[in-house]
């Protein structure tokens, strides 16, 4: 049987690597806004394996100074301060999905741009991918944890004690900004515009009980003006407590059976700087390519990244949750 050679320039050919859908895919990651390649973000981003071979990388994490270091004209040698820095890792997985098209005639009996639609779909699966890694990582064994118990917030307190009227509050994100400095280790702000930021995401419902707050109307409708023009991250929010920047998502883990075993609750996170760790090895692509003599037409998205929330010695390093009740929606 003669074989048949196909060209570059052929048809059939697999296209890969399109950058349109690269930039198309990142849009659609709820975590973009808070990501970035130095320190001060609340997700790092890390690039090295998209330049070479391996399926981790070692992140070092250092506290900040303690101390309030020397003042006028000392012998600062012998008085430096030393601090302690640990290593975390994160693994790189392939992740992958798929769409085609059973035939000539479903081209042609669909109203529809087929190969328009699949694409957008497939950029909307791979941004939800993606958001979905960062979710299953910040879930995963909290190590520090406040839940509102008769509406006063107790480290550790248990979901058993929450009632139905412990929603979350503007006072919390205040709380846990405080509260931030005081941890071990401290959960470091994001500088931005000379101003410290922390962030808080909320379950939908929460933010609803957040909204219905009229202490948070007051913070908000007095900071939007201010907060909108100093930073991208404020744009993106619902607004902002006390330098808290308020987010939503309907990924926030939530429950169904606490307090006697009937009240609906949410695992809301304060974050901080270095919260998350998100390592990439390939970027989002689009492979297409024709079946059948061509008669069949189908893509697929992968992508080669980890995604990990960061522990310091056995602690959650730039992360807390925060449990509250919440108001059933559904």
């Amino acid at each position: 049987m003669p074989d048949t050679t196909i060209a570059t320039a052929d048809a059939v050919t697999v296209k890969r690597w399109d950058p349109k859908f690269i930039k198309q895919a990142n849009k659609k990651v709820f975590f973009a806004a808070m990501t970035g390649r130095e320190e001060n973000n609340i997700v790092q981003s890390k690039l090295d394996l998209t330049k070479g071979p391996g399926d981790r990388i070692t992140m070092s994490l250092f506290p900040r100074f303690a101390g309030a270091g020397v003042q006028g004209d000392v012998d600062i040698e012998n008085q430096e301060e030393s601090i302690t820095a640990q290593t975390d890792n994160v693994s790189i997985d392939f992740y992958a999905q798929a769409f085609r098209v059973s035939g000539l005639l479903t081209e042609q009996r669909s109203p529809a741009d087929l190969r328009r639609e699949a694409r957008e779909q497939l950029s909307i699966w791979m941004g939800e991918k993606v958001d979905q890694l960062g979710f299953d990582a910040i879930e995963a064994s909290p190590t520090l944890i406040y839940s509102e118990n008769s509406d006063t917030l107790v480290k550790a307190g248990p979901t058993a004690s929450v009632v139905a009227a412990d929603l979350i509050e503007p006072h919390m994100a205040s709380f846990l900004r405080h509260a931030a400095n005081t941890q071990s280790p401290k959960i470091k702000s994001i500088k931005q515009g000379g101003r410290d930021v922390f962030v808080l995401l909320m379950h939908p419902h929460c933010a609803y009980d957040m909204k219905n707050d009229t202490t948070w109307q007051n913070f908000h409708r007095d900071s939007d003006v201010r907060d909108a023009k100093d930073n991208y991250l404020f744009k993106a929010g619902m607004g902002t407590i006390d330098d808290v920047l308020l987010y939503e998502h309907e990924n926030v883990a939530v429950a169904t059976t606490w307090g006697a075993g009937a009240v609906y609750g949410a695992r809301n996170k304060f974050m901080g700087a270095q919260a998350m760790a998100l390592a990439w090895a390939r970027f989002p692509f689009l492979v297409e390519k024709r079946f059948q003599y061509g008669t069949k037409w189908g893509a697929m998205v992968g992508a080669v990244l980890g995604f990990r929330k960061l522990v310091f010695d056995s602690k959650d390093f730039g992360l807390a949750e925060l449990r509250t009740a919440r108001t059933n929606l559904n």
